[in-house]
């Protein structure tokens, strides 16, 4: 059996959401602020429903995650790889 060690706060927050200056976009940026790494990227809405999954490679060059057609409101950022498992709550705002 495996002993799995608590995570420092630096693991535990590897990946970071960046906004673009206008608030109103239709994506947002996911930094690693690690080493590149494989990761499967989820996004779910405020009641869990899975509405995409991608697999990409994430270095520490910032890469831009669209948000579609999805309406303002909370969401929920799970990113995956190797050594990471993290959750993050993003906020999309549309205009009206």
């Amino acid at each position: 059996m495996a002993v799995i060690e608590n995570p420092t706060v630096d693991e535990a927050s590897k990946f970071q959401v960046l906004y673009p200056q206008s608030g109103i976009t239709n994506y947002f940026l996911l930094h690693n602020k690690g080493n590149e790494e494989y990761a499967v990227i989820t996004l779910y809405d405020i009641l869990g429903r899975k509405l995409f999954v991608e697999e990409r490679m994430l270095s520490t060059v910032p890469r831009p995650i669209s948000t579609g057609n999805y309406h303002s409101g909370i969401y929920f950022l799970t990113v995956e790889t190797a050594t990471a498992h993290q959750v993050i709550k993003i906020k999309v705002i549309k205009p009206n």
